[in-house]
């Protein structure tokens, strides 16, 4: 048996959904992923595996190509467009002989793609190549509690609101103001340890009410790297999803 070089720590939790329709595959990628240190989610079946990434939030997500019902280009594609998982890096796994294949998987938004049949070896390969990302999208998606006034500024108009949580990548805040999506916001706020109020200008990702939920387009270095250090001392907030299959006070991706 190859020998693979072992996880451990944080890469340790990194969660991963494998999706592929033959079975002993499936075994072979779930087993190599555990001696890796992650923690695989398999599913045999493509469309159960897209309704899962609308309510479960993974690391990274292996899948192939040829399935039947919804090939991995169409899921591929519905990842993409998910609330949840729309940034997770996507890596194909496929015995495809189309030769534009690769081609069409990342312009599905897949960012890694590897010919089966395959060795212990290179899929241990693979995993190592994608783990640094898959960190830096747990690290960028971790969501905590966090209150506190927020200035706002939509053109000429003014307003406060108070702030629900954050994450590097957003904040979630509920105000009064009329806010309309995908319009890019001016946002003042304080995190602990700071003197001054930041500021930061958001694109308006989501307003359901009075909730509204941010993602930030340009953060000063100081200021990243303080709502970086505020957010790892804090315990990640668990994400509920509605029976309408929303999330509430979603904040940025």
């Amino acid at each position: 048996m190859a020998s693979v070089p072992n996880m451990s720590g944080l890469e340790a939790r990194l969660k991963v959904l494998v999706v592929d329709d033959d079975e002993p595959m499936l075994k072979l990628l779930a087993e190599v992923l555990s001696g890796l240190g992650v923690q695989p989610v398999t599913m045999s079946s493509s469309v159960r595996a897209a309704k899962l990434v609308e309510t479960e939030k993974f690391d990274g997500i292996f899948l192939d190509l040829l399935m039947p019902e919804m090939d991995g280009f169409a899921l591929a594609a519905k990842i993409r467009s998910s609330q949840l998982n729309a940034t997770v890096p996507i890596a194909v796994i496929s015995g495809s002989t189309d030769p534009k294949a690769r081609q069409k998987a990342h312009e599905a938004g897949a960012a890694f793609f590897l010919y089966k049949p395959f060795d212990r070896k290179q899929l241990a390969l693979l995993l190592n190549t994608t783990r640094g990302i898959m960190l830096q999208e747990r690290r960028r998606a971790k969501r905590v509690a966090f209150t506190g006034q927020v200035g706002i500024e939509d053109g000429a108009a003014k307003g406060s609101g108070t702030a629900s949580n954050l994450s590097e990548g957003g904040i979630a805040l509920t105000t009064t103001m009329k806010l309309e999506s995908g319009k890019k916001v001016k946002l003042s706020f304080r995190v602990p340890g700071m003197a001054e109020p930041m500021s930061a200008t958001a694109q308006v990702l989501g307003v359901d009410g009075k909730r509204v939920s941010g993602q930030f387009s340009d953060l000063k270095t100081p200021d990243k790297e303080a709502i970086r250090e505020y957010v790892a001392t804090q315990p990640e907030l668990k994400i509920k999803i509605t029976d309408s299959g929303k999330i509430p006070a979603m904040m940025g991706k």
